[in-house]
């Protein structure tokens, strides 16, 4: 193997509890990683379920998410700016980080026109 490509379907998270989770903006609160392993090769091959992966947070994301199996999610009282999420096939000493931030609703205007 010569790497490890690690993706996410979502480009940001929220918190659930936050305005922003709801429509019409509808940030998601949780997104499922995937871990890609790169061969010399050419060929990849997908480790987001395999045994040998570990998929974690690092201590500061540990506040405001959780991991269960490959999915990441926010919790209700998170405040963090970013979640950082550690993934790793030891067993090919491949090692990669993915940084996801996390938005809050400030404000939202809504207009009415005649």
């Amino acid at each position: 193997p010569i790497g490890l490509t690690i993706t996410s379907p979502q480009a940001r998270l929220t918190s659930p509890v936050d305005q922003s989770s709801q429509a019409p903006v509808s940030v998601k609160t949780s997104a499922t990683i995937t871990a890609t392993v790169d061969y010399d090769s050419g060929a990849a091959a997908d480790f987001s379920l395999d045994a040998r992966t570990t998929i974690t947070l690092d201590a500061a994301s540990q506040t405001c998410a959780t991991v269960l199996h490959r999915t990441v999610s926010m919790m209700d009282n998170a405040t963090c700016s970013e979640i950082t999420v550690l993934v790793a096939v030891p067993w090919y000493g491949l090692a990669q980080n993915l940084t996801l931030p996390v938005v809050y609703l400030k404000q939202l205007y809504v207009y009415a026109t005649p």
